[in-house]
């Protein structure tokens, strides 16, 4: 729906031009348009910006982040933790802190940001500490608190349009909690491993260019202890609170938060890097003095008096002085001797404390080294950690060594990519240092930039007003020119980026009517970026032409800047721009015009598959090339690969070779030939990769028939082969010379293509030639293609991720929508129904592959060759439920952006006459609608907002008289046709008759493990159910329930404290007094007499607190939980002038709560050896696999045992450097030693 009264806005020209690889594209580009400089919202009551001008960005970048650890679950989609009860834990400046139930007996915390006007820099918090957090690196590491989820509900009581971070919950609360408020002092060996700890997690935040910036008690965690070893260690500590973090440093940078007394003296001065480093270490050091101090106030123990009030900057200077000569470090050392639990230590014990501090808390930052303090802290002395630290930086300098030797475009298997999949499948544990203090200082970083909008999967978990925030601060973008040195309204989205994802929300309706004008509009935009960035700006100008014709929206472009999009579309991989440009040249009258535009796009052809290799990236253009190898003069060829032999160019060459003479089929050696090592490029292209893809044949026979080579080498990045490389081209003579020559017609092993999934590139003519050729030559008409990832890949063109799906050829045919190919292969006898057995991962069968993707002649081609009416076939209900989920396709192939550039303007076309074939065949076998219920699938696309799959629907008969809401829009409706006069629908409050419960009772009666909090589900039911029955009067007879009493008592008696919080909203409140007979359990015995709800908890809660204190002084984390909901809804029943006797008893219940936590807390008779100092050398969080002979081997098994080869230096796996440090240094359990 648009606005009559906005003028529709017009395209302006720039002289910008679009990008050209150089030295080797002719720049004969056209003038671009740019993006309308005032763009008119055609929205009505468009909302104005958030006042933090982020949350946009913000949701995007962590959509971006999140992506990047290729999670099988994302934040995004529907959420795995629902939680239940909720607890407030505490608060500080930016969080609100609760802790949640997520199942029974399992917790996490949920920290909640509380916003205000008066702190912008609020989003920067809140990113630091999520940015933090999603990093491979950090976010499985042992020592650091971890990420379990994002939520995006703004219901919470403070009305935060902030998402909650829900993570991992510690069962002990911070270091400070379980050292202070009268807990009895831990013994040495377990604050030596809680130090050490914290050294783990802070090496790894520096080894990624993080600096913690706010280390002290408060911001550690501390949980149980999940392993075995070492013996004695009840505790695991974890680094947490990220929102003073430090990152992306480049220069000089200082320290935006800091605690005192705990910061280093430079704290406030414009700081190195390393600088910056160094203060987190002074911070960590005064952490383990406070640690062994018991908790103690450190400035008590050096007598540094303050008066009450925060601290002057008097104060400060003076402490910063006495840091800075050592006082502090001396005082430190000496309050050691005074202490009473450190005096007496052992002589070891005390010099590892004292070897930690004095490389920590000095006061010449020079002087500080946290690999020493952490060496030290591990049980080292003072010689062997000297030594430790002179090995471990050989080891670092070999690393760095290895990294720069590596060979180009060489990827795989690695150490940290199997620790990083067993912490995103299994859950382990994962340090990247291999708990080896100091090793590998140079991690990845945290990403700087990347945004990722997916608005189907936010439109199910934001409110339409945050939608509309969103789409307010994406045009407050989009209209921002970007010039140097400036920032956009969006904190970081760029122009270009806010355009495209504009272009997505009219598309699909996210915040905004869906709008196929504004959406092609914004496109235009998009593309015509003010910046180069081969990211949106490339799409937006690839699929434009497509866009406007499929939305039947006129293109304001002239037909040479149509052209001149489709040009470079084609180029980048964007096959379609090949067919959309057709129907632009056919509109040109003028044959020597359309002449013109017909070489240009044969001159776009040619450059995609022979430049590009047929992927759409650059990796054969001149300029990419370590040397002039792209030459098409044989003698300079030679010249540049005797350059690059050197010495070794002699025993290159074949010898006695006659011209005539058949070169032998031989397999290479080992260490491979001379000319195999050339790498023409940073993907480990060889030089007949290279000739194969420019498809010059006389130079790929030359170079066989002169040099010893393979002609079956893989390539480094992918494992093709030169006749693959050949085949993605389309190189017809190429091809034909390798497989005549020996080349293996299926490439190899490990390849992600096969010569025959690359047929499409063929001419239709060369194509029955060259599959005849393969065919013969022994190529597996089924063999499937290997996945790889979208980020190893790096294919822009490949936007939905196609490559990582596993297919036939015959697959790949039909995802390249080649009808021509896919007969060609039914005729040679590929099978549409097979599906490939060498592997778990998902595999389609090609006539599935066309039903998702609606591409009905592909379909009925396959269908009419071999419809095997005994294979199941998803019928039109199953297709459509397939293609939403995404279990075949890594994408909902039916959102309409997939369709619109999958079909263009036969999108509509398609989808009917795919859906009718589907339904036909399900008929004519006689079968019901593959749906739960009639109607099911309409009311599901309804739900949907796909407006053109319900028309095609109800074309095919499917009916619309069925309401199948659930839950919450079950009860919504059920609402409102009650509240509805005119409604022929009046709902009794009696809803289990078995039982007598009215239907506020029931939902009263909800306990908190089967609470759900996302988006307010339960909260909503129960509002809606009080909407319906708001009074005792609307509840008739059965507002007291002979058993549970009134709702209140109801909600006492279930212990779920939310429910009575909306009871005590509600008319209900009024029974809070009343006394009513309830039955409920007494000391395990059913009691019942007549009392009110406050009574009720009053009583409850003392049973409780007997039973704990009395009977189980080890109280589970379980009943305390228990003991403290019970008392929190004591509070909420209390009025405002509780009796004094009421006040005494509440307060009594906070003290045995107490009393009881610290008992649990409390430590076991006192081992003799607690005093000693610890070998930390033995502490491994990897998982021995589990396999044996006879034992199917899992997914995490193989990780396992991969970790274990590459860690031991077991077979030939790793780099030698990190297994030899983890032999000398690391003490590992039996099961995970080298055999």
């Amino acid at each position: 729906m648009t606005d009559s009264t906005t003028p529709a806005p017009s395209a302006q020209s720039s002289s910008s031009s679009a990008y050209t690889y150089p030295s080797t594209f002719p720049n004969t580009t056209p003038s671009i348009p740019k993006p309308p400089s005032q763009p008119q919202s055609q929205t009505p009551s468009t909302p104005s910006p958030s006042p933090t001008g982020a949350f946009a960005s913000f949701i995007c970048h962590v959509a971006h982040l999140e992506k990047a650890l290729q999670s099988a679950h994302s934040f995004f989609d529907n959420p795995l933790h629902k939680p239940s009860s909720r607890t407030r834990l505490g608060h500080g400046t930016s969080f609100l802190v609760d802790r949640v139930e997520l199942q029974p007996g399992r917790y996490a915390v949920i920290k909640t940001v509380r916003q205000s006007q008066h702190s912008p820099t609020q989003w920067r918090d809140v990113l630091l500490e999520i940015r933090v957090l999603l990093h491979k690196p950090i976010r499985y590491h042992p020592n650091i608190v971890r990420l379990l989820d994002i939520g995006w509900d703004g219901s919470s009581e403070i009305a935060s349009p902030f998402p909650a971070l829900i993570q991992e919950y510690a069962e002990f609360g911070t270091l400070a909690r379980i050292q202070g408020g009268g807990c009895l002092p831990l013994s040495f060996a377990v604050k030596q491993k809680l130090c050490y700890d914290v050294g783990r997690g802070l090496s790894i935040l520096h080894g990624c260019g993080i600096v913690h910036g706010d280390l002290k008690h408060e911001n550690v965690l501390v949980f149980a202890n999940r392993y075995d070893t070492p013996a004695g260690q009840p505790y695991t500590a974890k680094v947490a609170d990220f929102g003073g973090s430090v990152m992306d440093m480049t220069d000089q940078h200082s320290v935006p938060m800091n605690t005192f007394p705990y910061e280093a003296p430079e704290i406030g001065q414009k700081l190195s890097i390393e600088g910056v480093k160094k203060t987190d270490v002074f911070s960590y050091g005064m952490l383990i003095w406070r640690c062994m101090l018991d908790c103690q106030d450190v400035l008590s123990a050096i007598n540094f008096s303050l008066p009450p009030g925060p601290p002057s900057t008097q104060h400060r200077t003076l402490l910063n002085k006495l840091k800075t000569a050592d006082h502090v470090l001396e005082s430190a050392i000496t309050s050691l001797s005074q202490h009473p639990t450190t005096r007496s230590l052992p002589s070891q014990s005390l010099n590892l404390i004292v070897g930690a501090l004095l490389f920590t808390l000095r006061g010449d930052a020079s002087l500080r080294a946290l690999d020493r303090a952490q060496a030290r802290l591990r049980g080292m002395t003072a010689s062997a950690s000297l030594d430790y630290v002179l090995i471990k930086d050989m080891a670092n300098r070999g690393l760095a060594d290895g990294q720069r030797r590596r060979t180009p475009g060489r990827h795989g298997i690695d150490v940290d990519g199997v620790g990083y999949a067993l912490g995103r499948v299994a859950g382990d544990d994962y340090d990247a240092q291999n708990n080896l203090p100091g090793f590998r200082p140079d991690l990845p970083q945290p990403e700087t930039a990347g945004f990722l909008f997916e608005p189907l999967k936010l439109r199910r978990l934001l409110d339409w007003e945050q939608q509309q925030d969103m789409v307010a601060e994406f045009k407050a973008a989009a209209m921002v020119e970007k010039r140097a040195g400036t920032t956009t309204v969006a904190a970081g989205l760029e122009p270009w980026s806010a355009a495209f994802f504009l272009y997505q929300s009219f598309l699909s309706g996210f915040g905004v009517v869906v709008d196929g004008a504004e959406a092609c509009r914004w496109l235009r935009s998009a593309a015509a970026a003010s910046e180069e960035t081969a990211s949106v700006d490339y799409l937006a100008g690839a699929w434009l032409v497509r866009a406007h014709r499929a939305l039947g929206v006129v293109n304001p472009l002239t037909r040479g800047e149509q052209m001149d999009y489709l040009y470079w579309g084609l180029i980048r991989g964007h096959r379609h721009c090949s067919t959309d440009a057709r129907a632009v040249m056919e509109s040109e009258d003028d044959a020597g015009r359309r002449s013109v535009l017909e070489d240009r796009m044969f001159e776009a052809r040619y450059n995609h598959l022979s430049r590009t290799g047929g992927t759409g990236l650059p990796f054969f253009i001149s300029r990419r090339l370590t040397r002039r190898w792209d030459t098409p003069e044989i003698s300079v060829l030679d010249d540049l690969i005797r350059a690059e032999l050197g010495e070794g160019y002699d025993s290159s060459l074949r010898q006695g070779l006659h011209p005539t003479e058949a070169i032998p089929i031989e397999p290479a050696p080992e260490q491979g030939h001379k000319l195999d090592t050339i790498f023409v490029n940073n993907k480990g292209h060889g030089l007949l990769h290279l000739v194969a893809t420019l498809g010059n044949v006389t130079i790929l026979q030359h170079l066989h028939r002169t040099y010893k080579c393979n002609l079956n080498l893989s390539n480094q990045s992918h494992s093709d082969t030169p006749l693959t490389c050949a085949c993605r081209a389309g190189n017809m003579a190429c091809a034909l010379y390798l497989v005549e020559n020996g080349a293996d017609a299926n490439g190899t092993q490990f390849g992600e293509e096969s010569p025959l999934h690359c047929i499409v590139n063929f001419a239709d003519a060369d194509m029955d030639v060259i599959v005849g050729m393969l065919v013969a030559a022994g190529a597996d008409m089924e063999k499937a293609s290997n996945a790889s990832r979208k980020d190893v890949r790096a294919v822009l063109a490949d936007w939905e991720d196609s490559g990582s799906m596993r297919c036939s050829p015959l697959g790949r045919a039909v995802l390249y929508q080649s009808l021509y190919a896919v007969e060609l292969l039914l005729r040679h006898g590929a099978d549409p129904w097979a599906r490939p057995t060498d592997s778990k991962m998902v595999v389609m069968a090609p006539v599935e592959l066309a039903a998702v993707l609606t591409l009905p002649d592909i379909l009925q081609a396959m269908l009419s060759h071999a419809d095997a009416d005994s294979t199941p076939l998803f019928d039109e209900c199953g297709m459509l439920r397939t293609a939403h989920s995404a279990s075949l396709t890594p994408y909902d192939a039916l959102s309409l952006q997939s369709r619109i550039i999958r079909c263009g303007s036969l999108y509509k076309t398609n989808l009917m006459r795919t859906l009718r074939i589907l339904r036909d065949r399900r008929l004519r076998l006689g079968l019901r609608a593959d749906e739960s219920s009639p109607g099911a699938q309409l009311c599901a696309e309804i739900e949907l907002g796909n407006r053109d799959i319900v028309e095609a629907l109800l074309d095919l008969g499917h009916h619309v008289n069925v309401h199948t809401n659930s839950s919450v829009r079950a009860i919504g409706y059920l609402a409102a046709a009650h509240a509805d006069s005119h409604s022929s629908i009046v709902m009794s409050p009696l809803v289990n008759e078995s039982k007598d419960l009215s239907a506020v009772h029931v939902v009263a009666g909800c306990r908190s493990r089967d609470w759900n909090e996302y988006s307010q589900i339960s909260e909503r039911i129960v509002q809606l159910v009080l909407e319906m029955f708001p009074t005792a009067e609307a509840l008739g007879g059965h507002h007291v329930h002979p058993s549970v009493g009134t709702p209140l008592t109801a909600a006492v008696l279930a212990g779920n404290k939310s429910v009575v919080a909306l009871l005590m909203e509600s008319s209900f409140r009024h029974d809070v007094d009343r006394a009513v007979s309830v039955e409920y359990q007494l000391d395990g015995v059913s009691v019942r007499e007549s009392l009110t709800p406050r009574e009720l908890a009053s009583k409850m809660a003392h049973d409780l607190t007997q039973r704990l204190t009395l009977s189980n002084p080890s109280s589970s984390a379980k009943d305390l939980n228990q003991l403290i909901t019970t008392s929190e809804i004591m509070q909420q029943l209390a009025s405002n002038n509780q009796d004094r006797e009421a006040q005494v008893a509440s307060s009594n219940l906070s003290k045995t709560i107490r009393a009881i936590k610290a008992q649990a807390n409390s430590s076991h008779p006192q081992d003799p050896t607690a005093s000693l100092p610890v070998d930390l050398s033995v502490v491994c969080e990897e998982k021995a696999s589990g396999w044996r002979e006879g034992v199917e081997m899992t997914e995490v098994m193989a990780h396992r045992t991969f970790l274990k080869a590459f860690r031991s230096a077991d077979g030939p796996f790793g780099d030698g450097i990190t297994g030899a440090m983890d032999k000398a240094f690391n003490k590992r359990p039996a099961e995970l030693r080298s055999s």
